[in-house]
């Protein structure tokens, strides 16, 4: 039976009382009502995209393939890092954090996903509306908030701030290219959101929450002083988020949940088998931030965390070239995913390396390479 709780509130202008009756049980009853409806317009929100798009598919995936997560590190952080060490160092922070953050929530919040959610929700009866799946459809993570719309949020976000901090003026022409960078942010996240709901893989809510959430942590990112972060920072910080997913995992298992519901639900309704990958699992995402986070560490003290701005320049594009190629190849390696500790292993090597090349040997080469090049133009 619901309880009623009566709380009082005397006016003590007049000798009247003001009675609130709040039935909590009946509040927290209204919670599941309130998200199936949420989930219910979603699924309506989804079928309507899928029907006007349904031409675009593979637009739709290059879109959503934007805003993949590891393109933070893969595209975005080398991009920055050799144009602007400092402006780098923020958006590695930005990429890790937020993605970390975004596990973190996914825990916590027990999302779901739509191409699953219409088959378990009871909801429809035996008239399941039919979501079309592709192949970036399938992730084995709990959906809310948008990993993609998160992270990518986060480092456009801080990509935008740093280059109007150093680049924008207050004259009119500095205006409208803030105008025009955040109208371009803006265009972006629209784009990843709508692609990553017309895959079924998010609701519309779950989208907009990690845009929120990943704006809010660029431009707190962006305040601080990265560059003024420690090596026992680096070093500590890297463990405590490796460890971070095993212990959500026991936690949640003491809670008396499964805290591997949402992979059991991936692989019973993707369509195709191969579509399940691990890469898009919570542990992965704790391991490569934790990789991350300590290799670039380690790379900044053993440059002495020399902060030079270059600008976009040859030598610039050049390192920025080698770094993107080299990651590229990088993603080629795989290994068995029927092993987890092996992939989940390889995958820390893997980050571990990639960033110690770009962070220490690709600028260093580079330095040392310069003055080869300006002798043998003398000699010319």
């Amino acid at each position: 039976m619901a309880q009623r709780y009566d709380v009082k509130y005397h006016l003590h202008t007049d000798d009247t009382q003001l009675h609130l009756s709040l039935d909590l049980d009946n509040l927290c009853d209204m919670s599941p009502v309130l998200m199936d409806r949420l989930h219910l317009l979603g699924v309506d929100f989804i079928l309507s995209l899928q029907h006007y798009f349904k031409h675009q598919d593979e637009v739709m995936l290059f879109l959503s393939h934007i805003g993949d997560p590891k393109n933070a590190f893969l595209i975005y952080f080398p991009l920055a890092f050799f144009c602007h060490r400092a402006t780098g160092i923020k958006v590695m922070w930005a990429a890790v954090i937020s993605e970390w953050l975004n596990s973190a929530l996914k825990w916590i919040l027990f999302g779901q996903r739509p191409y699953w959610w219409i088959h378990t929700s009871g909801l429809y009866g035996d008239e399941v509306p039919h979501l079309e799946q592709y192949r970036l459809t399938c992730e084995t993570g709990p959906g809310s908030p948008s990993g993609h719309a998160m992270v990518t949020s986060s480092v456009t976000f801080v990509l935008m701030r740093c280059y109007l901090k150093y680049q924008a003026s207050n004259t009119k022409r500095g205006y409208v290219r803030k105008i025009v960078l955040w109208t371009t942010f803006l265009s972006l996240m629209i784009l990843v959101c709508i692609s990553r709901c017309f895959i079924a893989t998010h609701f519309p809510h779950q989208v907009i929450a990690g845009v929120i959430v990943g704006s809010v942590i660029g431009e707190a990112i962006f305040r601080h002083d990265t560059t003024a972060v420690s090596l026992r920072t680096y070093v500590l910080l890297s463990p405590i988020i490796m460890m971070s997913a095993p212990m959500f995992y026991s936690l949640v298992s003491i809670l008396g949940q499964d805290p591997v519901w949402s992979v059991t639900l991936s692989q019973t309704w993707c369509a195709k088998t191969e579509w399940v990958h691990l890469d898009t699992t919570l542990f992965y995402a704790a391991t490569r931030d934790a990789s991350v986070l300590l290799s670039t560490g380690l790379g900044l003290w053993m440059t002495h965390n020399q902060l030079e701005q270059d600008g976009i320049n040859g030598r610039v594009i050049v390192q920025t070239g080698v770094s993107v190629t080299f990651a590229r190849l990088m993603e080629r390696v795989k290994v068995n995913q029927q092993v987890p500790l092996l992939f989940y292993s390889v995958a820390f090597a893997k980050y571990f390396l990639l960033f110690t090349v770009m962070v220490v040997f690709v600028r260093k080469i580079s330095n040392l390479l310069q003055p080869l090049n300006k002798s043998q133009k003398k000699d010319g």
